[in-house]
């Protein structure tokens, strides 16, 4: 963590598949709701084609505009405790570690904040202390286009981070 000071003053992470184990709980998450509520027979093939993209704009791909968004939200919601995402190995000790060492971190993620904040919480992420939680709310721009990382970079600047000394940590390129 020393020598990553000294040539960077903020890391931003990704959150799904990154900071937490993702994939494996919701992608059965999805393939439950999609049956129970809507009668759709969700298959692995269909969850990566549109895995990534913006929390709303899955869920209408995933469950096939079945309902209002509010209503595929609820449903998705009603089994979220059913399926929770564990953390990844020595990320939130990484994170830890980070803020220790003076840089300034922040999690960039297309997931919904109320469901991001509530597992990095869960899971003893100091979500305090970090910079900014940016989520699908926050922009309607969204990964892969590097526009996405303007509320972020926006925010850094204010503590006078520049772009050259920020580490993206993702699971994807």
């Amino acid at each position: 963590v020393y020598n990553m000071r000294m040539k960077y003053r903020a890391a931003i992470f990704d959150f799904d598949d990154t900071l937490v184990k993702t994939r494996i709980a919701k992608w059965a998450q999805h393939k439950l709701v999609a049956k129970r509520f809507y009668g759709i027979n969700l298959t692995d093939e269909m969850l990566r084609e549109h895995w990534g993209k913006p929390y709303d704009e899955t869920l209408r791909q995933f469950y096939r505009n079945s309902d209002t968004i509010e209503g595929m939200r609820a449903a998705k919601l009603s089994l979220e405790e059913e399926f929770p995402v564990e953390g990844q190995e020595g990320a939130r000790e990484l994170v830890a570690a980070l803020l220790h060492a003076g840089l300034a971190v922040g999690v960039l993620t297309s997931s919904a904040r109320s469901l991001v904040v509530a597992d990095l919480e869960r899971l003893g992420f100091p979500v305090e202390e970090l910079c900014l939680v940016q989520t699908s709310e926050d922009t309607a721009i969204h990964k892969p286009d590097p526009e996405v990382f303007g509320p972020m970079l926006r925010c850094l600047n204010q503590r006078g981070v520049t772009a050259e000394k920020i580490v993206y940590i993702g699971d994807a390129l």
